[in-house]
């Protein structure tokens, strides 16, 4: 961490890995010092899989697509919501 390589990107696998060592008893700092990642990620990883969640391989949800209806300006669509909205 901190090589200006940007974001490090973990496998479910190595997750799994790693939570399965917490589970053994294993020091969790001691263990997010080997592995090079944050204490509070390994326990997010833990509580994923203890809810029985995917662990992704990206920490972020993806974004969902703009939905647009057809015949519809951009425009209209995004300020039809806003109070006094006259469409002219």
């Amino acid at each position: 961490m901190g090589q200006g390589k940007g974001p490090r990107v973990h496998s479910p696998g190595f997750k799994l890995r790693a939570v399965e060592r917490m589970r053994a008893g294993a020091n969790v700092s001691a263990l997010a010092s080997e592995l090079r990642v944050r204490r509070k990620l390994l326990y997010e990883w833990k509580q994923l899989v203890e809810q029985g969640r995917p662990l992704r391989t990206m920490g972020r949800p993806a974004r969902m697509p703009r939905i647009r209806r057809p015949g519809i300006p951009a425009e209209r669509s995004v300020f039809a919501s806003w109070k006094g909205w006259s469409g002219a």
